[in-house]
């Protein structure tokens, strides 16, 4: 049963109202102001609002901007009664976001066919939209559980049985190369997982620069790691990457956040690098600060700017080459909020990308 809160400050006018409203067998919550208009708001989970243009503690442009500024309200039906004198308060109210208007007196059938129309709108939408998330939903399932997080996990149980199962039987060859798959595989997946957590309190706005530790760490140490994960294990079919490392500190509260970012630009060098080559890194001292790039080869026909970095958004052909499609984005999105500076060139099939803070 659909639940409508009537606000009208005249008792008469607003028992009608509640009346026609009741015999068509709906839940009716009433108010007599503003006030009482925004508690039962707040409190109850509501369908539709019908309110007066005239209150006499505030004005409905003021309700109608609590239920717009609400992410539980924010798209509840919003259908004003007035007097016909009362045009500028109906015009605010309409440009505002209201949906739709009366002019008293109007009849009870009258008023049931407006009230039956914007449930039957409002319901439509909210469908749509549910079966908008649930296609983007699938297409996310269908284009990347399996790659980034079934097919790592599968590897990894493979592997581990093979050790098992030939106990002792490993060469110190094999044995590293089962080690590095496993390595492999699981640093996808944390990759992956740490991306979507980013992501998610992006998208929720719970995302905050601030970090407990406290220690200053050298920001080369931190590049360094990195480049040992790699060179060990995850560019065994490139070769070493080419990097270039001078002796870099930074101030604490940034470290975990550029280590992310390094990692990122990095990945996604050794990844997507048309020629098989190892990518070149460098981090480089500047008198207030640090410059850090990574270049590698692409291919001809991948070509984007970085206004056309989006979530999930996938440059490279081949599904088995693309990732989640949020390494960049991430990048991107913690350099603005850190206040680095994040750009890129590509020229000649030599894609460079450049971080400086």
């Amino acid at each position: 049963m659909d639940r409508i809160l009537i606000i009208e400050h005249e008792p008469d006018q607003r028992n009608a109202v509640k009346s026609f409203l009741e015999l068509s067998k709906f839940t009716i919550y009433a108010a007599q102001n503003g006030n009482e208009a925004i508690r039962l708001i707040q409190e109850e989970q509501l369908d539709l609002i019908v309110c007066d243009t005239t209150l006499p503690d505030t004005t409905a442009s003021e309700v109608l901007k609590t239920v717009r500024n609400d992410k539980r309200t924010y798209d509840l039906p919003f259908i004003l009664l007035g007097n016909i004198t009362e045009d500028k308060e109906i015009r605010r109210c309409m440009n505002e976001g209201a949906d739709d208007f009366m002019i008293k007196p109007m009849s009870a059938k009258e008023l049931i066919k407006i009230v039956k129309a914007r449930l039957e709108i409002s319901k439509k939408k909210k469908k749509f939209i549910l079966t908008e998330i649930n296609e983007k939903w699938f297409k996310f399932v269908n284009d990347n559980i399996n790659q980034e997080f079934l097919s790592p996990l599968n590897d990894m149980v493979n592997a581990t049985f093979l050790m098992e199962s030939t106990g002792m039987s490993f060469d110190h060859t094999e044995f590293n190369d089962t080690i590095n798959a496993i390595y492999r595989s699981s640093f996808g997946m944390f990759r992956s997982t740490r991306n979507l957590i980013i992501f998610s309190k992006f998208s929720n706005n719970t995302f905050t620069s601030h970090q407990t530790q406290t220690e200053t760490h050298h920001l080369y140490d931190v590049l360094n790691q990195i480049l040992n994960y790699y060179n060990n294990g995850m560019t065994a079919n490139y070769g070493q990457i080419d990097a270039e490392v001078d002796m870099v500190e930074k101030l604490k509260n940034t470290t975990e956040f550029l280590k992310v970012i390094f990692t990122e630009l990095i990945d996604n060098a050794v990844r997507y690098d048309t020629k098989r080559l190892p990518p070149k890194v460098r981090l480089k001292s500047k008198a207030k600060g640090f410059e850090f790039t990574v270049s590698n080869n692409v291919a001809k026909d991948v070509m984007f700017e970085l206004k056309d970095i989006e979530p999930f958004r996938k440059f490279h052909k081949g599904k088995l080459k693309n990732g989640l499609g949020l390494g960049l984005y991430i990048c991107r999105e913690l350099c603005l909020r850190m206040r680095y500076h994040f750009s890129m060139s590509l020229d000649k099939g030599v894609v460079t990308f450049f971080v400086s803070g």
